[in-house]
């Protein structure tokens, strides 16, 4: 069996049944559900060195918020998105508790059965919880704390939190001087003037 044939034929095993009986839908290598106007979407990815005698994959994790993207400037996904166009990504293996990278490898020997039972357990324990973990607009905002972006001034607008958007933006502007403009031309669209001494 060709390296695709054995990633697809685990995929089956072990997390269609899971993702279906959760409201994913599958096309090809992604799955999406969608829920209150967001798209979760998880997606397999191959190992672009995968051979006939060893096939490795691993899962990637995507939550896309159409609104905080719009609220950020960005352009919109007109069609379901792809794992790349999220607006919050993660990969399964720092999700686990070794907290790094992980991908599943296939080999002639490999049990496959318990390699799509493990995948499953993963995606159960690890993966499905962390769609959960952003179910509110502030834990959002929570996530992109430290980040001195647009999207993270976005976030805590989303958020109601209209003071802690601006001491986002205004961190942008000193610690991005390059970004200066973008920050400015956000702030003055979203925020009301700060009154002077502020």
């Amino acid at each position: 069996m060709d390296p695709a044939k054995r990633i697809d034929s685990v995929i089956a095993q072990g997390l269609v049944p899971l993702l279906k009986a959760h409201g994913f839908a599958k096309s090809a290598r992604t799955f999406h559900r969608q829920r209150d106007g967001r798209w979760h979407v998880v997606n397999v990815q191959a190992s672009s060195g995968n051979s006939a005698g060893q096939a490795r994959f691993t899962l990637n994790l995507g939550l896309y918020l159409p609104e905080l993207d719009a609220l950020a400037g960005n352009a919109a996904v007109t069609d379901k998105p792809k794992e790349y166009d999220c607006t919050l990504r993660e990969r399964i293996g720092l999700l686990m508790p070794q907290a790094r990278d992980h991908w599943w490898t296939l080999a002639p020997d490999t049990d496959a059965d318990a390699l799509a039972a493990d995948l499953a357990q993963a995606m159960s324990a690890h993966g499905l919880p962390w769609f959960d973990a952003y179910a509110t607009a502030e834990l959002i905002a929570a996530h992109f704390a430290d980040a001195p972006t647009v999207l993270s001034a976005a976030a805590a607008l989303a958020a109601g939190q209209n003071e802690e958007a601006a001491r986002r933006i205004e961190r942008m502007l000193v610690e991005r001087p390059r970004a200066q403009a973008v920050a400015k031309a956000w702030m003055a669209r979203h925020l009301p003037p700060r009154p002077v001494g502020d």
